[in-house]
């Protein structure tokens, strides 16, 4: 009698969590295999070679109306804003289809009975938690610090110099890091 282990996170290939357009995937294990030999070609003749899903990822698939693809991974604990821009990538009109893809045992969308989050989405919810706890601790550290020993011009200048820096990449990233700012393929 064989002992029931869980499965390793990297085990199997990446499957899709949401689709917002099911009936597109593929049927068949006929057309599976022309979709690979596709993709081959694809690669020989671009030499464009399809980023790899890595574990501990979650990606964002979508296809837009005039043909083209795009892509963004997010890792594993931003599961929430991962659900929430597809929510809004399907609100956009030039968006045809979003998919949500991770590998199965990755899953943290999965709802227990009862629907109580699963074991790995209350895991990822304390990781998340602790990297907020430890950005708040860096903080006071600081204010303390400067509390302590104080702040002559200098420090305040290339304090409030590097928190403008701060602020524009910020900013440049929030404009950057839209929805529609991963990868297009």
């Amino acid at each position: 009698m064989a002992l029931a282990r869980e499965p390793e996170p990297s085990e199997g290939n990446p499957i899709i969590f949401f689709d917002s357009h099911p009936e597109e995937q593929a049927q068949s294990y006929l057309y599976s295999g022309l979709s690979w030999l596709g993709s081959q070609l694809h690669i020989a003749f671009t030499g464009q070679v399809p980023r790899p899903h890595l574990p501990g990822n979650l990606r964002v698939m979508w296809y837009t109306t005039d043909g083209n693809q795009g892509l963004k991974d997010y890792q594993l604990h931003e599961y929430a804003q991962v659900r929430e821009n597809f929510d809004e990538l399907l609100k956009m009109d030039e968006i045809r289809r979003v998919v949500i893809m991770g590998y199965p045992s990755e899953n943290p969308y999965v709802v227990e009975p009862g629907g109580k989050k699963s074991q790995l989405a209350k895991r990822l919810d304390k990781k998340m938690q602790k990297i907020r706890d430890d950005r708040n601790e860096v903080k006071q550290n600081m204010d303390k610090d400067k509390a302590i020993f104080g702040a002559d011009d200098a420090d305040q200048r290339i304090d409030s110099e590097e928190e403008e820096e701060e602020i524009r990449e910020l900013e440049a990233k929030k404009e950057g890091d839209g929805l529609l700012s991963g990868m297009h393929v």
